[in-house]
């Protein structure tokens, strides 16, 4: 059985995982950025490494708003 250290290393990799496939994902129709293990997303501003998970969040609500916005125009 593991112990509560284990299990937190292991969601610590799991998470780093679930936000660099996030990331990946994320690339269509934007401009990413990955040198020296970063996450970032030069187009809306988010860095999938270093944001918490309710600022990327946000940032994909103001993101999907201004798509909704200018297909309105």
């Amino acid at each position: 059985m593991k112990n509560k250290q284990d299990e937190l290393l292991v969601y610590k990799e799991e998470n780093k995982e679930l936000r660099k496939l996030l990331w990946l994902r994320h690339a269509i129709g934007h401009i990413l950025y990955g040198d020296d293990g970063e996450l970032q997303c030069n187009t809306c501003q988010i860095d999938f490494k270093e944001d918490s998970v309710d600022e990327i969040s946000m940032k994909f609500l103001k993101q999907n708003m201004k798509k909704i916005r200018s297909n309105q125009s």
